[in-house]
């Protein structure tokens, strides 16, 4: 029996290698599809957003030669801005951890006299 001529043939490790090779070579068409996967937004939203902030992290202020990250709410997805790679990882390590912060932060000093003065 003949194959049907709109089937794909090609092995599932084919199709991936060659969808990596043309991203590879088509970078900001990777961009796109990401951003659109990922977040939900074009890559003009994430031109505009860099534009609106000066192409400088939200939360430090430092200017990036590359590409900044897109902050989202893990929750509710939805984005927040664009951070440095530092703070964004460092917002991503506090998020998940922000009750245990305030909850230490919000104890009475261990001693009473300051750290200095011993």
């Amino acid at each position: 029996m003949p194959r049907h001529p709109c089937k794909d043939t090609r092995t599932y490790a084919d199709r991936i290698e060659q969808k990596r090779l043309y991203y590879k070579n088509h970078p900001e068409s990777w961009r796109r599809y990401e951003l659109k996967k990922k977040y939900g937004i074009t890559l003009e939203d994430y031109a505009i957003m860099f534009r609106r902030q000066g192409g400088k992290c939200d939360i430090c202020g430092r200017e990036e030669t590359g590409n900044l990250a897109v902050d989202h709410c893990h929750m509710t997805g939805q984005v927040r801005g664009l951070l440095c790679g530092s703070c964004n990882r460092k917002l991503g390590w506090f998020e998940f951890r922000r009750a245990a912060i305030s909850e230490y932060l919000a104890k009475e000093p261990y001693a009473k006299t300051p750290v200095s003065a011993i």
